[in-house]
């Protein structure tokens, strides 16, 4: 049987919010998984040790970010440990990859892929393009470009390079009329990529054969997050390398735009957002006008965060405009895992969280390109849990890669995407490969 993987596939299940605990402790059972383990897969160890918590990380001899964050994701390796989540056999993790999926959609190439991460203010060649990229976001209808899928492509890159411009800048919109405000952008966005991400769906299905080759216990990775079961399929699609859309059309390694959160789906149950507060928790800031204000827009045609944590050991690039303050708090700190304090994001979602509220989480915690790393025993960690605390999960989970010049050799990319998708497929989650 070939060790390769299906990555998208539809669900059939109904639209619901189903929290584990209205599922009598049984919500694993509730997943559409029909993926079955390759013949040569690898399984997890059949007795891993019990986590014993708190996990105390030594930090002598850590005399810089990196060596500090190198200590304590070391300690967070050994909670994917004893989780129960590390495999049984030595991997070649350069030899495990779903071979390249579907050859470019888009006919035009992006002009402002990437990150934008600095405030600025121009009324030359940047206030063109803009002008430009939002008038061509705005300009066609979704519904009648369905059957053309380069012009969907298109439109979704349109829009992306209108709210790359957008979100960075800082001038006065009174006096322009072709402003529409980020939100319109944004949602338009969403318009065309739902089309174009079930144009990818559809097309996808001979890309990797239907085995796991690292297939996890519903029971070891199903707790800990709200289920949408009936919704995960509207999400964007899982790419064979855990990178997204924007990478594959454009080669822009890093891209906050081309994702499709719970709240952009038509069949979302918006009376959810009326339950509680809207938290967002952004681990791995790295400023401001990256990671957190990407997310605040991203969510903004739909609702706005009643709070948002961000943390961060650096305060680079952290100021945050005034229209943005409000529900704001920045954390400087390293986040530990397993520690059992309020640098443990476990904890602190345990004392600051509640099963009503509606919780995006991103989790991108990393230092340099090598060694163990935070995400993997953060997750573990983060699945085990009995109380589902987080709606939508948006983690970078690293692994050995040459072409991203990434030599983490304890993981794998097909055991990184397999993963997400199981989360998927198996227990409803709303997880997204994250950037």
């Amino acid at each position: 049987m070939s060790a390769q993987c299906l990555l998208n596939r539809k669900s059939s299940q109904p639209n619901l919010k189903a929290a584990l605990s209205q599922q009598g402790g049984q919500g694993h059972k509730a997943g559409v998984s029909r993926l079955e383990a390759c013949e040569d897969a690898f399984h997890v160890k059949k007795t891993p040790a019990k986590c014993r918590f708190p996990m105390q990380t030594s930090a002598d001899g850590a005399d810089s970010h990196r060596s500090t964050y190198k200590a304590l994701a070391e300690t967070s390796e050994q909670v994917y440990d004893c989780v129960g989540l590390r495999i049984e056999a030595q991997v070649d993790y350069r030899n495990l990859l779903c071979p390249n999926g579907q050859p470019k959609t888009c006919t035009v190439q992006a002009k402002h892929s990437g990150v934008l991460e600095k405030a600025w203010i121009d009324d030359g060649d940047q206030m063109k393009a803009m002008e430009s990229s939002i008038g061509a976001c705005l300009k066609g209808d979704p519904t009648a470009l369905s059957t053309n899928p380069a012009d969907i492509c298109n439109h979704v890159t349109w829009c992306s390079d209108a709210w790359h411009l957008m979100n960075s800048f800082t001038g006065d919109t009174a006096e322009l009329n072709w402003w529409p405000g980020i939100s319109t952008i944004v949602r338009k966005h969403h318009d065309f990529f739902r089309h174009y991400a079930g144009h990818f769906v559809q097309q996808s299905s001979s890309a990797c054969a239907s085995c796991l080759m690292f297939p996890k216990p519903a029971e070891l990775i199903c707790r800990g997050l709200q289920q949408y079961t009936g919704l995960i399929g509207e999400l964007e699609p899982l790419h064979y390398d855990a990178r997204n859309m924007m990478y594959h059309e454009h080669g822009a390694k890093i891209d906050f735009t081309p994702y499709l959160p719970l709240p952009a789906s038509n069949n979302f149950d918006k009376s959810i957002l009326e339950h509680g507060r809207k938290i967002l928790l952004v681990a791995g800031a790295n400023g401001f006008y990256r990671a957190p204000k990407h997310l605040i827009d991203m969510y903004s045609p739909y609702l706005k965060f009643d709070v948002v944590y961000m943390w961060d050991p650096d305060a680079n690039r952290m100021g945050i405009p005034e229209s943005y303050q409000e529900g704001l708090e920045f954390v400087q700190t390293f986040l530990k895992v397993g520690s059992r304090d309020e640098t443990d994001l476990i904890t602190f979602m345990q004392n600051h969280v509640n099963e009503e509220d509606y919780v995006v989480l991103m989790y991108d915690v990393d230092e340099g390109s090598n060694g163990p790393t935070m995400e993997w025993g953060f997750l573990a960690d983060l699945v085990s849990q009995e109380r589902p605390l987080v709606d939508e999960f948006y983690t970078e989970l690293h692994f050995h890669a040459d072409k991203f010049n990434w030599s983490f050799e304890r993981h794998t990319g097909r055991e990184a995407v397999e993963l997400m998708m199981q989360m998927r497929d198996k227990c409803g989650f709303a997880v997204h490969a994250w950037p």
